[in-house]
């Protein structure tokens, strides 16, 4: 989806909570990279040691009542 260069994990996610389509998000520190992501691998992702993760659990919740 989006990548882009960020201060540090909190810009990361949130450039995922304004861009509508964002449900996840991973962050490499050393790197300073945010990536934005559409959606969430079925059992959570996979484990990267120079990334961190999150996602936006209210959007998760809207979309699945709507």
């Amino acid at each position: 989806m989006l990548n882009a260069i960020v201060k540090d994990y909190d810009a990361c996610c949130s450039m995922c909570w304004y861009q509508a389509s964002c449900m996840a998000f991973s962050y490499s520190p050393t790197k300073k990279n945010c990536w934005l992501k559409t959606k969430i691998a079925e059992g959570g992702g996979h484990y990267h040691r120079e990334r961190m993760s999150g996602y936006i659990s209210i959007k998760l919740l809207v979309r699945k009542i709507s």
